[in-house]
């Protein structure tokens, strides 16, 4: 393990063989590579977390090591420490059959996709007991909270643009992000969007079956594609479980429609459980525009685009591929 990890720093992190080289070797030997495991990261934030998620609590740190190669470094980096947690109990420590998966998201690169740093478990008295996510810390916030300074139609364009060039780029890789919406894309300190949380469903699903013993998962359904909910659209009859490419193109057309309407989709269905029903019957949001009370117009060809997204087959949506090309071309 040392040897390998050790040309890690010199790899290609396109070098997808290497890649899938050391993700099965951690996934065997359950261990993650030190680079991967961070015990220096100062919370530069009060015991309150900086930033409340659904399922999650997002603390500010600084970190003061190099991150290649952990000497000291004069140039401090803020680093967002992300606690997972079900309903009000922190998520524990990622089983062993996640380490490939936190070694795949740390060789990523893409402008429009988070970078995943590692995890972090130290400085529990004051952040609590948990393991924490560690990204680069984003000081806008997410796409939502962004675009209310700045509400230009063209930069809300500019946006969803580059979103689908970051899933489109997590498809390529052989990942799905299973939990696409507005809380889950940040922007940089430049302006530009960057996807997060990707892969983490799977994680917090698995996490909430054992918290609850089969209670249930985490569930978005605001942005759920109907396969996901339907018991009749998986094969064990327990409601689809397998997250999928087609799935995430479902999410990126509610995701258009959350940000061109200013509001979470089905807003006006409080009750999640309607939402499920309303959505596995064919129930879809209404085009937003200034008439029907929304904030601005959606334009006609991303309206259309939208609807091809959602539809109720996956295999007749597009590609996020078609969808970057589709967009490109406006």
């Amino acid at each position: 393990m040392h040897e390998v990890t050790s040309q890690w720093r010199n790899e290609d992190p396109a070098d997808s063989s290497f890649s899938r080289l050391l993700a099965q070797l951690c996934q065997e030997t359950q261990s993650l590579p030190a680079a991967l495991l961070f015990t220096d990261i100062a919370p530069s934030s009060a015991p309150e977390p900086t930033r409340l998620g659904s399922s999650s609590d997002v603390f500010k740190g600084t970190l003061t090591t190099s991150r290649t190669d952990r000497k000291p470094t004069t140039r401090a980096q803020h680093v967002a420490l992300k606690r997972l947690r079900i309903f009000p109990y922190p998520v524990a420590a990622p089983p062993p059959r996640y380490y490939g998966d936190f070694v795949r998201w740390n060789l990523l690169r893409h402008p429009h996709v988070l970078p995943f740093l590692g995890l972090t478990q130290q400085r529990q008295q004051e952040l609590g007991a948990g393991c924490c996510i560690v990204t680069p810390w984003q000081k806008h916030g997410n796409v939502r909270a962004f675009l209310r300074d700045h509400p230009d139609p063209t930069e809300i364009s500019r946006l969803l643009l580059e979103v689908a060039r970051g899933l489109e780029y997590l498809h390529s890789e052989g990942l799905v992000h299973g939990d696409l919406r507005g809380a889950n894309v940040l922007v940089h300190d430049d302006g530009r969007a960057q996807i997060a949380d990707y892969g983490l469903r799977r994680w917090l699903d698995d996490a909430a079956m054992e918290e609850l013993a089969g209670e249930g998962g985490i569930k978005n359904a605001r942005w759920e594609p109907p396969e996901y909910m339907a018991p009749s659209s998986s094969a064990d009859g327990e409601g689809g479980e397998v997250w999928t490419p087609a799935g995430d193109v479902y999410s990126f057309g509610l995701l258009c429609w959350e940000l061109w309407a200013g509001k979470c989709p089905f807003w006006e269905t409080k009750r999640s459980a309607a939402v499920i029903l309303a959505v596995i019957k064919g129930k879809r949001p209404d085009r937003p525009s200034v008439q029907a009370g929304y904030v601005r117009d959606m334009p006609g060809a991303l309206w259309d685009l939208v609807q091809k997204c959602w539809v109720r087959d996956p295999g007749a949506r597009p590609t996020m591929n078609e969808v970057v090309r589709t967009m490109s071309a406006w």
